[in-house]
């Protein structure tokens, strides 16, 4: 299940609050490397690791285990103070990711 943040957010700050729980790893990039990118983060995610893509950040970021997928909801959550009704679940990842490509997301977490 992918999840989808539908409230604004800063995107640095959530790589931050982050970084305290997982092996953060970017993948910076360009108009002609996006493609690539987004396959390697898939490939990561498939292989049981969360992968996050924001709005307005040439970035998919992937988030090597340190804790486990339950407790990335608390912690987004918490620290974003969010609310479920900021939060949506959506099953395709490429429709998570155009989520946020049209800007109706601020961002999508990708989970196995």
């Amino acid at each position: 299940m992918n999840i989808i943040i539908k409230k604004w957010i800063q995107p640095y700050l959530l790589i931050e609050y982050l970084k305290d729980f997982y092996n953060v790893v970017d993948l910076t990039f360009d108009g002609a490397s996006k493609n690539k990118f987004k396959q390697q983060m898939f490939a990561e995610v498939d292989s049981g690791n969360i992968g996050l893509y924001m709005k307005n950040v040439n970035k998919f970021y992937v988030l090597k285990d340190k804790s486990s997928d339950t407790l990335l909801v608390d912690i987004i959550k918490d620290k974003l103070d969010l609310t479920d009704a900021d939060l949506a679940e959506e099953v395709d990842k490429d429709k998570a990711l155009g989520l946020v490509d049209l800007g109706k997301s601020e961002a999508s977490f990708f989970i196995r």
